[in-house]
């Protein structure tokens, strides 16, 4: 037996284990490519959620502003102790709401709904907690003023 054919023996016999470390190693990359793969989506869709919730917050910055500055003050000058009933906060809110809907980009909402829930729901809750930022917003300027009137004449 010469050495060419005990070499072509030996690949014969080991042809089977190599195909299938050949095919343990292929299945081995295809998962890599395709966990690779999953993160670059959720990376993507993360981006994209964020993206459309700063969006949405910022409009959302000039709904309250807006309404509060034209709505609800002329409410509130309309009742007598100054203050809003909860159908017309209810009001309000809707109202700023309207605004994000037609202020805000199309996919941003879409983004939104779609990632998050329900859009609803999603900007009442956060037409809410800019109200509470902007009170207390103009609370702390109040308590500034106070404490150091040169300030305010600033």
């Amino acid at each position: 037996m010469d050495l060419t054919n005990f070499g072509l023996q030996v690949l014969a016999g080991l042809s089977p284990i190599l195909i299938s470390l050949a095919i343990a190693l292929l299945g081995f990359g295809l998962n890599f490519l395709k966990k690779k793969a999953k993160e670059i989506d959720n990376n993507v869709i993360r981006k994209s959620v964020l993206s459309a919730v700063s969006e949405v917050d910022k409009v959302a910055k000039d709904a309250v502003r807006k309404t509060s500055g034209t709505f609800t003050k002329s409410l509130k000058e309309a009742n007598e102790d100054g203050k809003l009933t909860q159908d017309e906060a209810r009001q309000a809110i809707e109202q700023a709401a309207k605004y994000i809907k037609n202020n805000a980009s199309n996919y941003a909402l879409e983004v939104i709904k779609n990632n998050i829930g329900s859009l609803e729901y999603y900007l009442e809750d956060l037409l809410e907690a800019k109200l509470v930022e902007m009170k207390d917003g103009q609370a702390i300027t109040e308590i500034k003023g106070i404490s150091n009137p040169n300030l305010s004449s600033q």
